[in-house]
């Protein structure tokens, strides 16, 4: 909950001592002169909150928001993302045992995917440095890049070869874009006091993720034709992309289209 109180003679010990003393929460905030104070705090009871205030003088900037809303949007984007990169680690070793294998192929012309990728990246970064996308496009875009994305890891393999670097190179050029739209949104969605737990928690969540699906992906590499294992890795990402993301759009939408501070203002119930 946050709000100004504007009146008279006001205090600020007075207003935290009182919070502190009776009412249920935490993150208090209260700062401001005799004349304005600025009020925010995390509370599951915020009309008594509005009720104390308004009795200290005019109150105006109210906003109570429900944080659990607020966090079903990151955390369906955390999700999305642990799985899809932890698919990328698991598939890596294979795409190298195939092109060890395939007849046709070599380990050389694997390393090649690196500078179509890198090449991809580049142009995109460029194009997305000359060029914004509108908030409203922001979500719309970023589901589209991610359905391309894993339907080209599902077929890479059973591309021939030139189409291959094709489709590395427009993966690199859809994913700066899309991983740019993406760290800027949330590192500005979310409090400054917040943001190196959840670059932590979502280093942790990538990284178990990554720990769990390698195992599953070699194990079904020693079962099945790598083509058809890469196949399934996009499938299934997408689908956790469409159960994770596109269910919880409106929540996603708003991390996407949060002003700065957005979300310091609007994170408590």
């Amino acid at each position: 909950t946050q709000l100004l109180i504007e009146g008279e003679n006001l205090d600020e010990d007075t207003v935290h001592d009182h919070f502190t003393r009776h009412f249920k929460g935490d993150c208090l905030l209260a700062v401001g002169d005799e004349n304005l104070i600025k009020i925010h705090f995390h509370t599951n009871e915020p009309w008594q909150v509005l009720e104390y205030c308004a009795g200290l003088g005019e109150i105006f900037d109210i906003v109570v928001e429900d944080m659990e809303r607020q966090e079903r949007g990151l955390h369906g984007l955390y999700v999305y993302m642990a799985v899809t990169n932890g698919m990328a680690m698991g598939y890596a070793p294979l795409l190298i045992a195939f092109f060890r294998t395939a007849q046709g192929f070599t380990t050389a012309m694997y390393s090649f995917f690196s500078v179509a990728e890198f090449t991809g990246r580049t142009i995109g970064g460029v194009v997305r440095y000359r060029f914004s996308l509108p908030e409203r496009k922001r979500f719309g875009f970023l589901f589209g890049v991610y359905q391309t994305y894993e339907l080209m890891d599902a077929c890479l393999l059973w591309l021939p070869y030139p189409l291959m670097l094709v489709n590395r190179a427009l993966c690199g050029f859809l994913g700066i874009q899309s991983a740019t739209i993406r760290q800027a949104a949330v590192q500005r969605y979310i409090p400054d006091r917040l943001r190196a737990r959840l670059n932590a928690y979502e280093s942790l969540l990538c990284t178990a993720a990554g720990a769990v699906l390698s195992l599953a992906i070699g194990a079904l590499g020693e079962v099945l034709d790598y083509r058809l294992c890469m196949t399934i890795c996009g499938l299934t990402s997408m689908l956790v992309c469409w159960l994770t993301v596109f269910l919880r759009r409106h929540q996603v939408q708003q991390v996407l289209s949060a002003r700065p501070n957005a979300a310091q203002s609007g994170e408590a119930q």
